[in-house]
């Protein structure tokens, strides 16, 4: 599998240009990568948009920061091949968040995003309250839903209080454009243990951000000025990090186990496969 570099800008500085605006583009402008296996043109994975996210608040316990980012994927020649997303957090921590069948247990560092079948989360209501929610999901480790390919979007926010009363927050992608080579679902509807998935990584990319509370205002008076937010750069890359590799059997829960069995491939077998 090889990757020709497309029409690549320069990453600019968010920070310095964001002061006081709800969003900033870390783009210059469109990056992007035609993607070939061997002699076959699969397409061109392009990345649009990708940019710091605050809601604004002034009190930290309601302010949310976090990135958002979008691109598609521009079909060849070929368009019998079965191509989806594939995304992971390749370091994750972020206490806040569980997973749906045993949030007893924080998630795994490394594991498929979203987990499977969905997670539990805080989220604001009507009046102003934090309340625990499930957002369900269904139980295939692809990033786009039904329908959604081939546009990719992900919007990740976190409250900065979680930073002071969880720790240090770390939100670290790698997301890939993959073709499926295999896809066997296994007989029992409500685990994902004995479904076997086996994919080719075409093109990847890695971001996120981080958020770290200090206490360095007034002391014992939570201020905005204690939290730091940090955007990762968005980079390319043509393989698979070892952290990525953990994420594809990572085990979720604790009482109640469960974890996809995905395993990576050469890329020839998925034009194979279609034909």
């Amino acid at each position: 599998m090889t990757i020709v570099p497309h029409r690549v800008r320069a990453i600019a500085a968010c920070l310095a240009l964001c002061a006081g605006g709800a969003s900033c583009s870390a783009l210059a402008d469109t990056v992007g990568r035609v993607v070939r296996c061997g002699d076959v043109d699969c397409g061109q994975m392009v990345i649009r948009v990708y940019e710091r996210f605050e809601d604004g608040d002034a009190l930290p316990a309601f302010e949310r920061k976090g990135v958002t980012i979008r691109g598609r994927f521009r079909p060849g020649a070929d368009r019998t091949t079965n191509f989806r997303f594939l995304q992971a957090f390749t370091q994750y921590r972020q206490d806040d968040v569980r997973w749906i069948r045993d949030p007893a247990v924080p998630l795994p560092p490394a594991h498929i995003d979203p987990p499977p079948f969905g997670q539990r989360l805080s989220v604001l209501d009507r009046r102003n309250k934090f309340v625990r929610v499930d957002r369900v999901f269904d139980a295939t480790p692809w990033y786009d839903d039904a329908g959604e390919f081939p546009l990719y979007e992900d919007f990740p926010r976190a409250f900065l209080a979680d930073a002071r009363k969880y720790g240090a927050i770390t939100m670290h992608f790698e997301t890939w454009l993959v073709c499926v080579i295999d896809e066997r679902q296994g007989p029992e509807a409500n685990r994902v243990a004995d479904d076997r998935y086996e994919v080719s990584a075409l093109v990847g990319w890695r971001w996120g951000y981080d958020i770290v509370h200090a206490d360095v205002g007034r002391i014992g008076v939570d201020e905005l000025v204690d939290y730091t937010f940090t955007m990762r750069p968005l980079t390319f890359i043509e393989a698979p990090t070892e952290a990525f590799r953990a994420a594809l059997v990572a085990s979720y829960g604790g009482a109640v186990q469960d974890g996809f069995d995905i395993t990576l491939g050469d890329c020839q077998r998925c034009f194979a496969a279609s034909r």
